[in-house]
């Protein structure tokens, strides 16, 4: 918003009303994930990947599970992979997730081993150009997020 102000002056309302109109719609996301990610049977979320969706996990109350630390370049080791699946047969889930735009080669490891399914997150920060041409929103990845997740976590 500020960026926006500093450069365009002359539409400063423009500016301030759409962001404040973006906070609610924010604001609405973070409440419709409050609420059906607190009635979830499940609880622990388990990620073919780095460590990309702990604040998600955090903010949720959920546990987590990833196959290796932050850098998407990264590979697991051998007792990471064992981990993961163990996790997800003590948890009785029928899901490993992967994100977008990075290889789902571990999660499919994984999934082949345990039998679950893959399930797709977004993280948001990154998308394709066919998804950028495509008009995508933060709002829209986020809503497959909760959507995958609700399955994932077997939520009512």
């Amino acid at each position: 918003r500020d960026g926006f102000i500093s450069r365009d002056p002359d539409n400063k309302n423009i500016y301030l009303k759409n962001a404040e109109d973006y906070k609610v719609k924010l604001g609405n996301l973070d409440q419709q994930f409050q609420k059906i990610l607190s009635g979830c049977e499940k609880k622990v979320l388990v990620h073919g990947g780095h460590f990309a969706f702990g604040y998600l996990a955090r903010r949720y109350h959920l546990q987590y599970a990833a196959a290796y630390g932050f850098s998407p370049n990264a590979e697991p080791r051998p007792e990471d992979l064992v981990n993961l699946s163990k996790t997800l047969r003590k948890n009785g889930l029928k899901y490993i997730f992967y994100e977008e735009l990075i290889s789902p080669r571990v999660a499919e490891t994984v999934a082949k081993e345990t039998g679950v399914s893959l399930l797709l997150l977004y993280t948001g920060h990154n998308v394709s150009k066919e998804a950028l041409d495509g008009g995508v929103t933060f709002n829209a990845l986020m809503q497959k997020d909760l959507e995958h997740l609700k399955a994932g976590l077997q939520c009512p």
